[in-house]
């Protein structure tokens, strides 16, 4: 995918929502005019804002290249990337259980590839199980132990669930590892609500 898009509750993507930065790579899944069309449509939301289709609904354009890369898929079973490639297409299109589907299918190729385990791990929390979310990111954690985006977001999913002061370890682990994350503003914040939350607990 593109760069990660980032929501209230701050969620770092390879992903999307709630602060989520979400999603990674298109690579060479698809063909140069295909990856435009289809970064072109995930920068406008996934969605044909101007088409009267409803919020969601994949153009004609996408609809079809997301043909194209299910035939492709079928082709080739041991071809990790055009399965990621529709794990993100059904990402931005917040169909979170096909997502889903198609980063598992991935990682069962590529099990080492951070951020589709990341992608995966946010999928599972828009599906409503964070505690599912948590294993996943922590996983992604194996492969990485400091990979910013997994830590990002696991420490939303942890918020989230109100276990405050294990997403207070995972942020600060964050911001000393990644000195240099473009994200760090973001997750300084989060930090700082936790903090202030439980000086006013202990008032």
């Amino acid at each position: 995918m593109l760069t990660m898009k980032n929501k209230q509750f701050a969620f770092a993507a390879v992903g999307t929502a709630i602060g989520f930065i979400l999603g990674f790579m298109v690579a060479q899944a698809v063909s140069l005019q295909d990856q435009f069309v289809l970064q072109e449509t995930q920068a406008r939301g996934g969605s044909q804002q101007d088409s009267g289709l409803p919020e969601g609904h994949p153009s004609a354009q996408l609809m079809e290249l997301m043909r194209k890369l299910q035939e492709r898929a079928a082709a080739n079973p041991q071809d990790a990337e055009v399965r990621v490639a529709m794990g993100n297409a059904f990402y931005d299109l917040k169909r979170f259980d096909q997502a889903a589907a198609w980063y598992e299918e991935a990682l069962a190729l590529e099990p080492g590839n951070v951020n589709v385990s990341t992608d995966l791990g946010t999928s599972y929390y828009y599906l409503g199980q964070p505690q599912k979310a948590v294993q996943q990111l922590r996983l992604s954690l194996q492969i990485n132990a400091t990979h910013p985006q997994t830590l990002q977001n696991l420490g939303v999913v942890l918020e989230s669930m109100g276990r405050d002061q294990e997403a207070l370890a995972v942020w600060e682990k964050l911001v000393q590892a990644n000195p240099d994350y473009p994200g760090l503003e973001q997750v300084r914040q989060n930090i700082e609500r936790i903090r202030g939350r439980a000086e006013d607990g202990s008032s």
